[in-house]
């Protein structure tokens, strides 16, 4: 990654997880140390760490590291977390590490999060993961179909069953599944 801050946001099921995922491991793979969170891991484990006295050392860690992977932010709640988190974005970003963060919106769309981390993390690199056309649908279909029928599956399926499926099924891949 050439950005120190990356974004990526998209709906549900268009597979935003399975990107961020995918940059972890490369970047794991590349000897830089990554942690990958949800939102959800790291208010838990700052709790934790909060009852345990040992907050400062929980921030230490994080800072610690190369690349930080945070899933799923639209769920980082209350100020007091979003603070802490703001605190590690700076830190990291400041150190020259890398931030990625997922979420279902774009970062000023995120009403639940205030407007300074709001403005933090808008100032990177925002991708979005656009919805998937038709080729793309009937490609995953076909995918699906293939791996179906490698398992053992018999029950036929015809390409025109997939090409209706592919015109009526247009969320996500999840829908498509």
């Amino acid at each position: 990654l050439g950005c120190k801050l990356l974004f990526v946001r998209g709906g549900v099921g268009l597979g935003k997880t399975h990107l961020i995922q995918a940059v972890a491991a490369q970047m794991n793979i590349d000897g830089r140390r990554t942690l990958y969170l949800t939102a959800e891991q790291f208010m838990r484990e700052f709790v934790i760490s909060l009852k345990a006295r040992s907050a400062v050392d929980y921030k230490e860690a994080l800072a610690a590291i190369d690349v930080l992977v945070v899933d799923d932010i639209q769920f980082l709640s209350g100020p007091v977390m979003q603070g802490e988190f703001c605190h590690v974005i700076n830190t990291l970003i400041d150190s020259g590490k890398t931030l990625v963060v997922a979420a279902d919106r774009a970062p000023a769309a995120l009403d639940t999060i205030d407007a300074r981390m709001q403005s933090r993390l808008s100032s990177g690199l925002v991708v979005e993961i656009a919805s998937m056309d038709r080729g793309v649908r009937r490609a995953l279909l076909e995918r699906r179909r293939a791996s179906y029928l490698a398992e053992g599956g018999r029950a036929e399926v015809s390409d025109g069953v997939l090409d209706l499926v592919a015109d009526l099924i247009t969320t996500n891949g999840r829908d498509l599944e």
